[in-house]
């Protein structure tokens, strides 16, 4: 099963669903991977992760590990390819 939450307009709920939704089907049991891709990292953050410790996303966007390498695990046993977005986001300069 692949379940996936996004929209471009903020405010809508898609972090507070994507790890409310992730955290139900761990408690049953279920393999979850969470793939946080906001800029402001904010399901890592809520995930107990640090955006700013490797492995990231940052690191399987510039080739330096893949993206099965950069899976972390969360204290709630969720798997997570954490966001570092805004580093990316800085290096190509899009953050304007």
């Amino acid at each position: 099963m692949h379940v996936s939450f996004n929209i471009f307009k903020g405010g809508t709920g898609k972090t507070t669903s994507t790890v409310n939704t992730a955290a139900a089907l761990a408690r049953k049991g279920k393999k979850v991977l969470v793939v946080d891709l906001e800029q402001q990292a904010s399901a890592t953050r809520y995930l107990d992760l640090d955006p700013e410790a490797s492995p990231n996303l940052y690191d399987v966007f510039t080739g330096t590990k893949s993206a099965a390498l950069a899976i972390r695990r969360s204290p709630l046993n969720i798997d997570v390819l954490a966001s570092h977005v805004a580093r990316l986001f800085r290096r190509w300069g899009l953050d304007n």
